[in-house]
Formats: structure tokens, C-alpha cells, sequence
């Protein structure tokens, strides 16, 4: 782990101050996007590959020139309810037997909002008939207390979800509160890759839960390859009249069996939400 200063990179200085870390024990880490302050630290988080039971979330503190310091903090995941953060199986579609690689179970997604991070990963799940699928993993972590307040698979009986994207927003209504959405690709047997969003409204809905995930685009055709994009994306409206919604970003099939983007503002503080 490479830590630079921005402020020289900036300025296009010919050289650079850095602080160097190295370390083999960890897989993907990934970085939070801070929505807010988060009192020095910049977090990041990483899962141990094929199969975790904690997130590593690191602490960094400092800008070079000067001292640089690193902190890790193993947070266990809800093993009980949940389970071990698994590399999921390929994902099935409709119109072919060709499945869509899932990859792995690396950390996908990190936003910090006042207080906690949310973090999304792929991960292999059980559906009540115990199909082993792929579902978009997603947890909650108090960062005051590195501990974890919420954690969920969000899948679909005998289906597929895959490829989160998260974003956390203030609630418009609920002063105080913050609201996760999510945007994911969904495929299964009978339907072709296509792009969803679900969200919880975190002053009503109850714990380790998501609402009934929406439709935003439908794929057109399957997909002709079997690697796919790897990535959502989903960020913050930052307008006053578009508070508490979020652009998402997803991929589909588009009628040539290629993939497509979808973008479009939701929100699950509204009816409709987009």
C-alpha cells in the first residue's frame, strides 16, 4: 500500500513524499468514498479470498511528508445468520446454458457516511431450496467501535444477483438518518442479465434488510460472452432537489448479446422511486 500526498500530486511536483507498506496477507483493498468527514482516518476494507469470515477494515491516518500510520481491525461477520463471505458460483441465464462468471468474493464497494461504512461484495448463498447461488453481500460497520451493526445476502429463490454498487444518502424526511441504495445485475434461468436496485430507509426498515428489489432495465438477449463488466457504480445527487436519491449505473443484455449501461436517479423514499 502505496500512501501519497495529494496535494503534492496536484501540484505536479517533480517528486514525490510517500509512505510504503507492505503486506502479502491480504487480498483486493479497497477504498472508502467518504460522504462525509470522517475525523482523519481514511477507511478501507478487504475480505480474505474464497472464503472470509471477517472484513479487514483499515485505519490510515497521516499525509507525507509527514508520519503516516495503519491500523487493521478483523471484523467478524454475522456467521451464524449470514454465514462466511463465499466465491459464489456462475451465474445462470435465461436462453443458454453458458453461465456468467461471478469471479470471486472480493470487496466490491465501500462508502463512509457519518459514522459507519457499508460494504458490498459478491458472495455464494443457499435460497430456501438450497440452490447455491450468488447473492450481493452487504455490511454495516460502526467505525467508533469497529463492530459490525448490520449484515445480509441479498439474493433470489433459484436466481441470481451479482455486482453490487452501493451509495448512502441523507434521508430527506428523517433528519439525522442516512439511507443505503443499491444497484446489482440479476440473471436466471429464465431471464437474461438485467439491472435492479433495492434500498432500505434506515429509520423505518428493520434490521439486515433490503426491500423488494426494482426493475430498472431488462437484458434483451443472453449474453453472448461469459465474462462480465465486474462493476456497478452508484453515487450521491449532490442538487437540493434531488436530495436522498442516487445515480446507479448497471449493465444488461442489449439485443446483439453485448452488454449495455443503464443509468437512471432512484431513491426509496418516494412512490414511484424513479
Amino acid at each position: 500500500m502505496l500512501v501519497l500526498s495529494k496535494t503534492e500530486l496536484e501540484a505536479g511536483m517533480p517528486s514525490l513524499d510517500g509512505a510504503l507498506f507492505v503486506g502479502s496477507r491480504f487480498s483486493t483493498i479497497e477504498p472508502a468514498n467518504a460522504l462525509s468527514a470522517t475525523g482523519g482516518p481514511l477507511y478501507m476494507a478487504s475480505a480474505d479470498p474464497d472464503n472470509s469470515q471477517v472484513y479487514h477494515v483499515f485505519s490510515i491516518l497521516g499525509t507525507p511528508p509527514g508520519a503516516v500510520s495503519i491500523s487493521v481491525t478483523n471484523v467478524p461477520l454475522d456467521l451464524v445468520n449470514v454465514g462466511s463471505l463465499n466465491t459464489p458460483p456462475g451465474a445462470a441465464q435465461g436462453g443458454t446454458s453458458t453461465l456468467i462468471e461471478t469471479n470471486d468474493n472480493r470487496v466490491l464497494d465501500v462508502v463512509y457516511r457519518d459514522g459507519h461504512i457499508w460494504v458490498t461484495a459478491n458472495d455464494g448463498c443457499l435460497d430456501a431450496s438450497s440452490n447455491f447461488l450468488s447473492c450481493v453481500r452487504l455490511t454495516q460497520i460502526d467505525t467508533a467501535q469497529m463492530v459490525r451493526t448490520q449484515d445480509l445476502d441479498l439474493g433470489e429463490a433459484g436466481g441470481n444477483f451479482y455486482y453490487g454498487a452501493i451509495q448512502v444518502v441523507p434521508d430527506p424526511n428523517i433528519a439525522g438518518t442516512d439511507d443505503l441504495i443499491a444497484v446489482f445485475t440479476e440473471s436466471n434461468p429464465s431471464d437474461f442479465p438485467s439491472v435492479m436496485a433495492s434500498g432500505r430507509v434506515e429509520a423505518v426498515d428493520p434490521p439486515n434488510t433490503l426491500r423488494a428489489p426494482v426493475l430498472i432495465q431488462p437484458g434483451l438477449a443472453p449474453y453472448a460472452g461469459n465474462r462480465w463488466g465486474d462493476y456497478s457504480g452508484a453515487g450521491a445527487d449532490p442538487s437540493s432537489a434531488l436530495s436522498g436519491t442516487a445515480w446507479v449505473a448497471g449493465e444488461y443484455t442489449t439485443q446483439d448479446g453485448e452488454w449495455g449501461t443503464a443509468i437512471v436517479n432512484v431513491a426509496f423514499t418516494c412512490s414511484p422511486c424513479f
